[in-house]
């Protein structure tokens, strides 16, 4: 079986003050002939170093014998092996340039087979820095001193701090937290961590600890804690809410929602905890024109199959009561997520003439006649992801975008069976205790 070798060399930087690595890492991956990873197999390799050309002469030689890991990579490190001539610590970076030859046997004895030259296109700093003499292990070291609105280094060099510009020292202070790779700061915004570039995910891990007004790390490293500005710790704080397209803080400040039409929520999705976009194991996506609606809610079951919930294009009624009976139905019109059981246990009681749950059973829409009226759960869901929705409703032509500052009807009983729950579209709670011959909006959902 034929077999190929790719390999990669990587230069580590590494900061040392005393005494310099007297090692370069050196990685190779494996493949046969059909380009499919050679996994644990044992090779030989030899390595030379050349000087001034990809022929010049062998200043360092040395050999190895390794083996491939799971993925077909081979790890080793040039001035670790076998030598056969040279010292690598004696190797005069500056007098370059340098080449790395490498020869192979892919049986792992000493019948090389393959090689290949290239240049080493970056100094190994690090290497070539052990040549400095300099005895002392502290005389880089400074001291950081704050005065004022300046910071001064020891050595020379300084930084003046921005003005706050308000009178409160103390609002711009957010708390740090992590969840998984990625961190949060309290008032939003987040970073994802890159993945570790070694085979210890842990190494570049730190404690966090704190005496007093200092928080320390376990490696090195201080920061100081501000002192609070007044005796309230709490002040700063803030209630973030909702009206139509605008978000507000408590205590002064607004953003308004930026509007996006149906072609960029195509590509884009409007992902939440409940929905993904197309291309991330789902078929359908938040915000699709689909199934006779659009798409509000997306999940998979436990074997792996997708469902959601699809609104309509427009509302059935601006003003239905509930149900033309104000008595209780039945313990299967109060599922929290099952509208469909309730709606048919709404129509199906006796004496019922008319309700909000017969509107969305008997319509015929998009090519669909399986519309129920949502329960509580599923009416909540269309709220969170009201905007998504609302952006591609604004699209197609003929239907009707959800208003704000609305109340809808759920198809979900009270406990008492004399009210039912509803959900103002204005700030996404649900209305206890509401009676079932108040007139409110009617949505009707379906389920794929």
């Amino acid at each position: 079986m034929r077999k190929t070798i790719v390999g990669l060399v990587f230069c580590l930087s590494t900061a040392v003050v005393a005494q310099s690595p007297s090692r370069i890492s050196y990685q190779m991956v494996v493949r046969d002939a059909s380009q499919q990873i050679l996994a644990n197999n044992s090779i030989g390799v030899q390595l030379s170093i050349l000087q001034g050309s990809n022929t010049g002469n062998a200043v360092y030689k040395e050999i190895h014998s390794v083996k491939t890991n799971v993925n077909g990579l081979a790890t080793l490190e040039i001035g670790g092996g076998n030598v056969i001539n040279g010292v690598f610590k004696n190797i005069d970076w500056a007098k370059g340039p340098y080449f790395l030859k490498t020869e192979t046997d892919l049986n792992g004895g000493n019948q090389y087979t393959l090689e290949g030259t290239a240049q080493l296109l970056s100094v190994p700093y690090a290497l070539y820095a052990g040549n400095v003499k300099d005895t002392s292990n502290t005389n880089e070291l400074q001291v950081l001193e704050r005065k004022g609105d300046t910071i001064f280094l020891s050595r020379g060099g300084y930084v003046v701090l921005s003005t706050d510009n308000d009178s409160d020292p103390a609002n711009e202070l957010q708390v740090l937290s992590g969840k998984n790779d990625t961190v949060f700061l309290s008032k939003g915004g987040f970073v994802v961590l890159p993945k570790a570039k070694d085979d210890d995910p842990a190494n570049e891990l730190q404690l966090l600890s704190r005496n007093r007004d200092t928080l320390f790390l376990s490696k090195g490293n201080y920061v100081l804690i501000p002192k609070e500005a007044d005796a309230d710790t709490t002040n700063e704080l803030q209630v973030i809410s909702r009206k139509s397209d605008t978000l507000f803080l408590s205590r002064g400040g607004f953003v308004v929602l930026p509007k996006i039409d149906s072609a960029s929520i195509a590509k884009m999705g409007f992902i939440t905890s409940n929905s993904v976009k197309s291309g991330s194991g789902f078929t359908h996506f938040v915000g699709e024109k689909f199934g006779g609606g659009v798409v509000f809610h997306v999940w998979k079951d436990t074997l792996g199959n997708e469902h959601g919930l699809v609104v309509g294009t427009s509302w059935l009624s601006s003003s239905e009561v509930w149900s033309n009976i104000t008595s209780a139905v039945s313990p299967s019109a109060k599922s929290y997520s099952n509208g469909l059981s309730n709606s048919l246990a709404i129509v199906g009681q006796s004496g019922h003439i008319n309700s909000a749950a017969k509107l969305c059973i008997d319509l015929v829409s998009g090519g669909y006649s399986d519309w129920y009226l949502p329960a509580e759960y599923e009416l909540l869901l269309l709220w969170q992801n009201n905007l998504a929705v609302n952006r591609t409703l604004a699209t197609i032509s003929g239907a009707k975008t959800m208003p704000y500052e609305t109340s809808v009807w759920s198809s979900t009983e009270t406990s008492g069976g004399s009210s039912a729950y509803g959900v103002n579209f204005d700030i996404g709670n649900a209305t206890f205790g509401s009676g079932k011959g108040n007139r409110y909006y009617v949505w009707p959902i379906r389920a794929y």
